[in-house]
């Protein structure tokens, strides 16, 4: 005969509804109140890891009712079926069927099944955060709970009430009632006592999160945790993981934050828990916004609410959080009018279940927004309450230092510096240290305002300090966006070093920025590219994989051009072009979570990075590095050498440099056309055009060269090599090119070797990287997409011919060939059709046979070269993100392991190119240094009275190491 235990197993296996209804049948005798309360134990336990068995079973136990006649066990099945609606996020619904079984369980005679089935309405009415009807029916049931003695019960009450009491800021009720819940369970030494504990123990660590206490947060939620992983509840330990996710980001330990959510999410994934995904998206929305990806907030928000709406949620908790998070995005993006009226919107759904916690948030948020919008009495109004009225917890200190810029505004001083000093204290408390820097940010506003510059300096410095530190926590190749709201701080103390005549600190506080993400790479060494580096990342790695293949079918069928095949009509192409984007938006997402999945580094605060000054002693003394920043709207240069630094400020205002810059452009766009129409007619026609067009864009480069070069022409005269370091949009001009109408010169003419860097301090990598270069032999690829572009092939062949090596043409020219043979060679040359991608830098890319290389699969190579020549359209064009970081091929091939690289910044002409290239290579093989190589090549252009316009030589550029191969 088989066990109460067995025979529910037997129960659950049975895949058929009928065959389980015919087993109760047959088994009715067995139906005792005893059983059916074990049916019900065991579908509560379900429901934690497998909802749809606890769903099943809790079904069966409405069906046993019926064979067994009794209301009480109709009540249980009752029960359970709320607690799977109550899961699922269906609340309402969920409280009818916790009434249904309170009348059936009184019909039967139990009064304390009905008690019990509030327990659940309680936690229901909670989530609708109808908080004071929750604490009516709490008062009422625990009584009756402890009267029978139903510990488990009775706690779960007390701590549910504890959960209102925290929502509606009664902190110290909440801790009483958690206090309460706390010490019925350890008295208790069973597994369900234990399970009930861990709940307990994590709202607890919820107020103790929202009073402040983050660290204690940590470690109650921490204990949560074990809890979970000894017991194996997967489903509780996904929900601990995301509540010590949220403290992890609210101290700024950024990286370990997302890694707990991620997993979590994939828990809940598998398990169907909508109602706690639902949080889940929530939180890392949130850890996101702290993380600056605020168009990626927008996007997940918007989703977030539509779900809420379809399920029926949009009077919650979460709805309100989720219209939160939105409306601070919207203010960091500066939409202040949108975040108003989402902002707005929030407080209508608070104030439908009066969280006054909440509310007080949602006024901070809404007074930032009105002190932006110059509207400081209205911000005011809502601030002077809240100082007085709030508990020492964690909006205290931002309303210290909302209060303090607007006696700052007024020129209150004191009051000022009292305020954001009371911030610091509290944020020190707290251990957050996002605050911390903001909040020394705003001493140095103070102190430069009363001109106390060394003081402000140093307050700078300490700012600067606490946000490196968050740097720290963050997966790399997130950091530059984490900096794009933030280089003001960086360019405050260039300022204030150069007003306090710190030529060097200057220097160092603008190295401290420019690509430093990069820097931290190669200078830390670290691996960040996807692979499986745990069995755990396998599925994700696979799945890039397969969408790297599908990507390619995808931008194959809408780049390559076949003589006589049908082209794409607009329609088709509308269509991949959307499959495409779908396709890159997925890789991204996978690739963002295995960098955050595998970023330990950001989790160790032994790798946070040190600042380190630029080293002098690596110029030579025929070497002069010139560094542009622009801070405050000024374009400035350091003048560096191996004797010290000097600075030229206000060389241009931002405005003029980009108008200039544009102008350039539009210049470059007028030679390809005029000079195309004019080949057709005859020389003469084309030899006059051609001298117009370059008599203009003389003239640009005139105006450009006074303003960024004139002003230090004495302090860069007598050296030879000339390294420039731009910033900004002048990543996209060609220096070299740059015209001296007084001696009739390019710059190219006045020295014997130009080269680029994106960051001073990549100098020293670029040369040890150059030093220790173990390729050997040339890979040599050309592709002209079927013909588009013929000149390729003849590049290719020459190029070949030159370093000896063999060359791969069209369909040999394959991205196979490329990832198979690219490691192991000392110069990588490929010829073939360039794009640059500004939406999304690293899927800017060079179109191979079988598929284009991008930047993200360079990014995921190990290169050996101590050359890399991108012959293509635009291949030195990148996204300028934050901290001055070059996004696109470039970086991605100097992290792979480049020592230079030789691109273009423009699109080239074939015949030029391929004339360029053919001498360059000759240059290097006779023994000259690569930006010497690449000079003699221009100049062999320049000398070309068919190739004398800029619009010819001047697009390529040498990045990195000029040393010899």
């Amino acid at each position: 005969m088989l066990t109460t235990d067995e025979f529910i197993a037997h129960l659950e296996q049975l895949d058929d509804p009928d065959e389980r209804h015919r087993l109760l049948q047959r088994e009715s005798a067995r139906l005792t109140d005893e059983t059916v309360q074990q049916m019900k134990a065991r579908a509560n336990d379900l429901l934690g890891s497998d909802i749809n068995r606890g769903v099943a079973l809790a079904d069966n136990i409405i069906y046993a009712s019926q064979v067994s006649g009794k209301p009480l066990h109709r009540a249980l099945g009752l029960m359970v079926q709320a607690n799977a609606l109550r899961r699922q996020g269906q609340l309402q619904q969920a409280i009818a069927l916790y009434d249904q079984a309170r009348d059936t369980a009184l019909e039967a005679g139990s009064e304390i099944e009905a008690a019990r089935s509030q327990v659940g309405k309680i936690g229901a009415l909670s989530a609708l955060s109808e908080y004071r009807l929750a604490l009516e029916v709490a008062e009422q049931t625990a009584p009756v709970l402890l009267k029978h003695q139903q510990h488990v019960s009775a706690a779960t009450t007390f701590m549910n009430a504890g959960i209102c009491h925290a929502q509606l800021i009664e902190h110290a009720q909440a801790l009483l009632q958690y206090d309460k819940a706390r010490a019925i369970l350890e008295q208790l030494d069973t597994v369900n006592a234990r399970k009930q504990l861990a709940v307990v123990l994590f709202n607890l660590s919820l107020s103790q999160r929202d009073m402040g206490q983050y660290y204690k947060a940590l470690e109650t939620v921490t204990s949560c945790i074990k809890l979970a992983e000894e017991y194996n509840w997967p489903v509780e330990k996904a929900a601990y993981q995301q509540g010590a996710a949220t403290c992890y980001y609210s101290i700024g330990d950024y990286n370990r934050a997302l890694r707990l959510l991620h997993e979590a999410r994939e828990i809940l994934e598998k398990n169907q828990h909508h109602k706690s995904l639902i949080e889940c998206e929530r939180f890392i929305s949130e850890c996101s916004l702290q993380l600056g990806l605020n168009e990626e907030v927008l996007e997940s928000t918007q989703k977030l609410i539509q779900l809420l709406g379809e399920r029926n949620m949009l009077a919650t908790f979460d709805n309100a959080l989720t219209h939160r998070t939105r409306g601070v995005a919207l203010l960091l993006l500066n939409e202040l009018e949108a975040a108003t009226e989402v902002m707005l919107k929030a407080q209508v759904i608070v104030e439908q279940f009066g969280s006054s916690q909440l509310k007080q948030d949602f006024d901070i948020i809404l007074a930032e927004i009105y002190l932006l919008q110059t509207q400081t009495d209205r911000a005011e109004a809502l601030l002077r309450p809240l100082l007085l009225s709030l508990d020492s917890n964690r909006l205290v200190p931002r309303v210290q230092l909302l209060l303090a810029r607007i006696e700052l505004s007024r020129s209150n001083v004191v009051e000022a510096r009292k305020l954001v000093n009371g911030a610091i204290t509290n944020f020190e408390q707290q251990g957050v240290q996002s605050g911390l820097y903001e909040s020394y940010f705003q001493l140095a506003e103070i102190s430069e305002q009363q001109n106390e510059l060394s003081a402000a300096l140093a307050h700078t410095e300490q700012s600067l300090e606490q946000l490196e530190n968050l740097r720290g926590r963050i997966a790399t190749e997130t950091r530059s966006v984490f900096l794009r709201s933030k280089e003001v701080i960086y360019e405050t103390g260039v300022s204030l070093a150069l007003a306090t005549d710190q030529t060097m600190k200057a220097l160092e506080l603008a190295e401290r920025v420019k690509s430093r993400s990069l820097v931290e790479l190669l200078g830390h060494g670290l691996d960040v590219r996807i692979r499986v580096k745990d069995e755990t990342d396998r599925p994700l790695v696979e799945e890039l994989e397969q969408l790297r293949l599908k990507r390619n079918e995808i931008s194959s069928r809408l780049a390559y051009w076949s003589p006589g095949t049908p082209s794409l009509t607009a329609e088709e192409r509308t269509e991949l072009t959307g499959q495409l984007r779908q396709c890159e938006k997925r890789q991204s997402q996978l690739t963002d979570r295995l960098q955050v999945r595998n970023a330990a580094y950001a989790e160790d605060i032994t790798l946070t990075p040190a600042p380190r000054s630029f080293d002098l002693s690596l110029l030579a003394p025929h070497e002069v590095l010139v560094e542009y920043y622009v801070t405050r709207g000024e374009l400035l240069a350091f003048v560096a050498t191996g004797q010290g630094v000097q600075v030229v400020r206000h060389l241009m205002t931002v405005a003029q440099l980009n108008r200039q810059l544009a102008f350039f452009r539009l210049n470059l766009a007028g030679t390809v056309k005029n000079l195309s129409d004019a080949a057709t007619t005859n020389p003469s026609v084309f030899a006059t055009r051609l001298n117009g067009l370059i008599a203009n864009s003389q003239a640009l480069l005139q105006k450009l060269y006074a303003s960024l070069v004139g002003p230090l022409s004495e302090m860069i005269a007598g050296f030879t090599h000339l390294i420039l370091v731009p910033h900004g949009s002048l990543h996209y001009l060609p220096f070299h090119a740059l015209y001296n109408a007084a001696s009739g010169h390019y710059l190219l003419e006045d020295f014997e070797e130009v080269s680029y860097l994106p960051s001073a301090s990549l100098l020293r990598f670029s040369r040890e990287r150059a030093a220790r270069a173990k390729g050997e032999g040339a890979l040599v690829m050309g592709f002209s997409n079927n013909g588009a572009l013929p000149c390729t092939l003849e590049e290719a062949r020459q190029v070949a011919q030159t370093l000896g090596a063999t060359v791969h043409l069209e369909t040999e020219a394959s991205l196979p060939r490329f990832r198979q043979e690219a490691t192991g060679k000392k110069i990588i040359h490929l010829a073939t059709h360039g794009s640059f991608r500004e939406d999304a830098p690293l899927f800017s890319s060079l179109l191979l046979a079988e598929g284009e290389l991008t930047g993200h699969e360079l990014f995921n190579m190990e290169l050996q070269a101590s050359l890399v020549t991108l012959s293509a359209c635009d291949s030195g064009l990148g996204a300028i993100g934050g901290g001055d970081e070059l996004l696109g091929l470039s970086r991605a091939c100097l992290y792979a392991g480049a020592a230079s690289l030789a691109l273009s910044l423009w699109r080239v002409d074939d015949r030029a190119g391929s004339i360029f290239m053919q001498e360059f290579y000759r240059q290097l093989l006779n023994g000259l240094g690569k930006a010497a190589a690449m000079r003699q090549a221009q100049l062999i252009l320049l000398q070309n009275s068919q190739y004398r316009h800029p619009f010819y030589w001047a697009p390529f550029i040498l990045i990195g190491d000029n040393g010899t191969l």
